[in-house]
């Protein structure tokens, strides 16, 4: 498994294996698309706060759970 570092105003989306091992295939959950706002270490753990389809609030997304838009997607 391959992992990514992603950055502040990178343009992400939850990636296809987290989706699947949750149930969540095909649910709304696959057309989130988010801008990470913070990088935040929490017991030595990356995690992003990203901002869903241009909604207000952020929400602290853990990094395994994601793959960036755009670029290299393999996680």
């Amino acid at each position: 498994m391959k992992k990514q570092v992603y950055n502040v105003n990178d343009k992400i989306q939850y990636n296809h294996a987290f989706l699947k091992n949750t149930g969540c295939i095909l649910t709304e959950f696959c057309d989130f698309i988010g801008v990470i706002t913070e990088v935040k270490t929490i017991n030595s753990k990356v995690y992003y706060r990203v901002i869903w389809n241009s909604e207000a609030d952020s929400h602290l997304v853990y990094s395994g759970n994601l793959c960036r838009i755009g670029k290299d997607t393999t996680v």
